[in-house]
């Protein structure tokens, strides 16, 4: 195992294949790329436990592959139903409301939250907008007439 450097001193070494000379990141070189050094410690039992290298996860729930993507497998399900962003709000509740009776609640509203997210980033978030008092419109809509909505019978489990 190669000598353990502190912050410091591996900001002192010059660029190399074992450091990283920054402040907010160095390396010791006692572990390979992708790796990063384990303290030793002592079990419950009694048993000490030496330093190890081990895969370097990064913060929980900030690795790349673990984020949730978002994807549209078919697109214009709701166009089949007159829905576009170029309509006034209410032609657009309507269009939404003749989906929900085909479709159902869940899939329409899933599909409006799943737009407005994709559509989060954009530069004047025109359509985010857009999407989002959809949402809120629909939301509204199902307190108001928590009898009209039915869940779509296909999804229903058959016992």
């Amino acid at each position: 195992m190669l000598k353990i450097l502190s912050p410091k001193q591996a900001e002192k070494k010059p660029i190399g294949s074992f450091y990283h000379p920054t402040k907010e990141t160095y390396r010791t070189g006692a572990c390979p790329k992708g790796e990063i050094l384990k303290n030793s410690y002592t079990k419950k039992n009694g048993t000490k436990v030496a330093q190890s290298c081990i895969k370097n996860s990064g913060l929980p729930g900030k690795v790349f592959d673990k984020y949730k993507v978002i994807t549209l497998k078919k697109t214009g399900v709701l166009k089949e139903f007159g829905y576009t962003t170029k309509l006034s709000a209410k032609e657009r509740l309507n269009s939404l409301l003749k989906a929900v009776k085909v479709l159902n609640y869940r899939e329409v509203a899933l599909r409006i939250s799943a737009l407005r997210t994709l559509h989060k980033h954009d530069e004047n978030q025109k359509y985010y907008n857009i999407f989002n008092k959809d949402l809120e419109g629909l939301k509204k809509w199902r307190q108001e007439h928590p009898d009209l909505y039915k869940p779509n019978p296909k999804n229903k489990k058959n016992k």
